[in-house]
């Protein structure tokens, strides 16, 4: 009867040997696992700036995922600011693309004009010099007056939509840069929260009173 009970026993305590042992693998292998998984999701996403949105690791967001993500890792006020500053951006951009546009077309206007002027000036010359010299009416011709009338018109009109285009040029060349610098600085706002290193403004109270406050 004792030698059937020690048999027992020790059949049991090898049994839960294998269980124990069975159980400490699995353990191990959740652990490794649940690690892996910590890894993957405590990576830092590179964010990049494309255009007026961002760029993480690559994929190109939309304008409102883009304010999502600039107010979940940065804080609303910097999600506004995006904004705004893509607005700037936006604007510059097309100032751009129009002074491109306007600058040579009344440069050519200023150029036509100038043309129809000295050339209708100068068959204007030759008209009243041949009348002269044939005793008839010298003045000029009102073909030739008009032609010269239209070439001072394009002039004008040249020289104003140059003007313009120069003064859109130069609005555009200040807008694109404040845009571009105010969300480079962003992009690297998110990419220092994303490593930790979180920098979020807030509202609340201040050593003076209550306030905007910077925490990092």
């Amino acid at each position: 009867m004792k030698r059937h009970l020690i048999i027992a026993l020790a059949t049991i305590a090898i049994s839960a040997g294998f269980i124990s042992e069975e159980a400490a693998a699995q353990t191990g292998a959740t652990a490794q696992t649940a690690s892996i998984d910590d890894i993957a999701a405590n990576t830092a996403s590179t964010v990049s700036r494309a255009g007026k949105v961002l760029a993480v690791d690559g994929i190109r967001l939309s304008a409102d995922e883009t304010f999502n993500y600039v107010s979940e890792h940065c804080g609303l006020p910097y999600a506004q600011r995006w904004n705004n500053s893509a607005k700037i951006y936006g604007v510059g951009k097309g100032l751009l693309i129009s002074s491109a546009v306007t600058i040579p077309v009344g440069m050519a206007g200023c150029v036509f004009g100038t043309a129809l002027i000295v050339g209708g000036g100068f068959a204007g010359g030759l008209g009243a010099a041949f009348g002269a010299a044939s005793g008839t009416d010298p003045s000029i011709s009102p073909e030739t007056q008009r032609i010269i009338n239209n070439g001072a018109v394009l002039v004008v009109c040249g020289a104003t939509l140059a003007a313009v285009g120069v003064s859109t040029l130069i609005a555009g060349a200040v807008c694109v840069p404040v845009g571009k610098s105010r969300m480079n600085d962003i992009v690297e706002r998110c990419n220092a929260s994303n490593n930790g290193y979180n920098v979020t403004m807030n509202f609340g109270p201040c050593p003076h009173g209550i306030g905007m406050t910077l925490n990092f």
